[in-house]
């Protein structure tokens, strides 16, 4: 007789933020067993900071290669921004009962920047710092004169950065 739950575990693709795995429009749960057995049934389910579970769905038959969450309740309404804990319960053939869980922070805001620029002679220096918690991904930056013509374009994948640009003569000519 078989009375060792399943072994499993929860793999989350994101950055970690403070203990969490952020993200902002879905994120990717993929269940992996530490060693293979047929699963009889399962539960996945999304508890807020309060502990309340705010999505829950379940099946009598195989596990799913992978979850998608998209910051949903279970009505259908969008989750506010904050902390989360996706937990996945399954059922072994002899009613054992496995159950992890990881902790998620969904971020809805947009990143937020600092840019300071200071004048060096005919130079001015730009300055871009990330104000939020999360790390930037990539970021791009045009500098335009007041009827759209380019003077500049920059960008990257990480903050913070600084670059000049070249203050023309006469400014009335931008």
């Amino acid at each position: 007789m078989d009375n060792s739950p399943p072994s499993l575990a929860l793999g989350l693709k994101g950055v970690r933020l403070h203990g969490a795995i952020a993200f902002r429009d879905r994120i990717f749960i993929v269940p992996r067993f530490l060693e293979r057995e047929p699963i009889s049934r399962w539960e996945f389910s999304v508890k807020d900071e309060e502990g309340k579970i705010i999505l829950r769905e379940g099946r009598q038959k195989k596990l799913p290669s992978r979850f998608i969450w998209r910051g949903q309740c279970g009505d259908g309404s969008r989750a506010p921004h904050g902390n989360y804990q996706v937990i996945l319960k399954v059922w072994d053939r002899a009613r054992n009962t496995a159950v992890v869980s990881e902790k998620v922070a969904l971020v809805r805001n947009p990143p937020d920047m600092i840019l300071e620029a200071s004048r060096q002679g005919n130079e001015m220096v730009l300055d871009i710092r990330n104000k939020g918690e999360v790390p930037m991904a990539f970021w791009h930056l045009e500098i335009r004169t007041y009827d759209g013509s380019l003077i500049k374009t920059a960008d990257g994948q990480a903050l913070p950065a600084e670059f000049e640009v070249t203050i023309p003569e006469r400014i009335s000519d931008y």
